[in-house]
């Protein structure tokens, strides 16, 4: 039985700010913030590959919507597993990660850059998912990451401390 679930992650790193260039099917030029995240230890998820989810590397990335991405899919957004890429040259290897990609509508977007370019950065990230099922433990989640690599993001929440005091006193 596929649940909707609300998974909440922290912030483990300064935001990335960057400006993707060139021709794609999200346009071109479009500001993308990404936050490398970790989810908080009151949840757990099993996958079906059996790699334990709080190893995995987390991003969000959060984007303007603009009307080719309104046309995409249902949702607001995807949370995608990538199993790791092992090589021969250590140098090209990467591990097991999932990001999550959203599209927010642009005010909030805006909104979200200011706070990050002015150094805020959130302390919480709520993220609501389609596609999770209740693993062994009833308090577990199961995500078939096998089989589906993708879950549909339904909604997306970020806590902003108004101060910056509060950003450094949180701890994980």
């Amino acid at each position: 039985m596929e649940i909707d679930v609300h998974l909440n992650f922290y912030v483990i790193k300064n935001p990335n700010l960057f400006v993707q260039a060139g021709a794609s099917i999200l346009g071109s030029d479009q500001i993308l913030l990404s936050y490398q995240i970790s989810l908080k230890p009151f949840t757990e998820i099993e996958l079906t590959t059996k790699e334990n989810f709080k190893d995995l590397i987390g991003h969000v990335t959060i984007r303007a919507k603009t009307e080719r991405s309104e046309e995409k899919s249902e949702g607001i957004g995807k949370m995608l597993y990538s199993p790791a890429i092992e090589n021969v040259d250590a140098r090209y290897a990467d591990n097991a990660r999932y990001i999550v990609n959203v599209f927010v509508p642009k005010s909030q977007f805006d909104e979200i850059l200011a706070t990050a370019r002015a150094g805020y950065i959130p302390s919480d990230v709520l993220i609501s998912v389609s596609g999770m099922d209740y693993g062994c433990d009833e308090d577990d989640l199961l995500w078939n990451n096998k089989t589906f690599p993708q879950l549909q993001v339904d909604s997306i929440a970020l806590t902003i401390p108004l101060s910056l005091s509060s950003v450094s006193d949180a701890t994980y």
